[in-house]
């Protein structure tokens, strides 16, 4: 088992520390030690205070940078989910046995910010999650893959539905890759094709009736309810 950092709050993230605290407070196949990083001025929900509760917690101060913040010392794997700060070279040098990220999507299609999102607004027919390393001074989200898992999409699926699924997925997908982490991190593979961008989301549901299809209109009402929906 390893002594593991683990980064992030979000909800799809949840799932992944809850099994990490599990294994942790149980058999410790997997995990010897575990704390978590959250950042700055986030909000928690009644899941993510329950179970950050009994485990040591460390809040980045500031809400756009690591900069000038130490890292905790002495874990052998940080575990990244839906983080949203850019780890730093010496950071990710400080984990003996390498960082690895869980992302819902199907890398390279939808690095960055909001993937689930972007994959119901462009009406996408399947999607998965991707466990890639982490690498100094790598573009966000660019990593080797360690292991990926494609799901189908069920017509009309919005995005609490898809977060469920793809926080479960990927929270298993985390648990095998720890369980094999030296074989998966030896015979891990670049990431293949074009990548695409999933920006931040900022007024994309605006809707314009000129131009938008009815088709359009709806995958933005499914993709955005967690980003204030859509407006005319």
């Amino acid at each position: 088992p390893y002594s593991v950092l683990f980064f992030g709050v979000h909800p799809i993230a949840l799932p992944s520390l809850q099994l990490l605290k599990e294994d942790y407070r149980g058999p410790q196949r997997l995990v010897s030690k575990l704390e978590v990083v959250r950042p700055a001025a986030t909000r928690l929900s009644p899941k993510a205070t329950k179970l950050l509760a009994d485990l040591p917690t460390h809040t980045v101060p500031d809400p756009n940078t690591l900069k000038g913040w130490a890292c905790p010392q002495h874990f052998e794997v940080g575990v990244v989910v839906s983080f949203r700060y850019y780890l730093h070279s010496s950071t990710i040098n400080s984990f003996c046995n390498g960082v690895i990220n869980m992302h819902p999507s199907l890398l390279p299609k939808y690095r960055g910010a909001a993937p689930m999102q972007h994959t119901l607004m462009h009406g996408d027919k399947n999607t998965g999650i991707s466990v890639v390393k982490i690498l100094p001074k790598a573009p966000m989200d660019s990593g080797d893959i360690l292991l990926q898992h494609t799901v189908p999409l069920p017509e009309g699926i919005d995005i609490h539905q898809l977060q469920a699924t793809l926080g479960e997925l990927g929270a298993a997908a985390v648990g095998t890759t720890l369980e094999q982490l030296p074989r998966r991190w030896a015979d891990a593979t670049p990431q293949e094709g074009l990548p695409t961008y999933a920006s931040k989301i900022v007024n994309q549901g605006a809707i314009d009736w000129g131009r938008d299809t009815a088709e359009q209109v709806y995958n933005k009402w499914r993709a955005l309810k967690l980003n204030g929906g859509i407006s005319a």
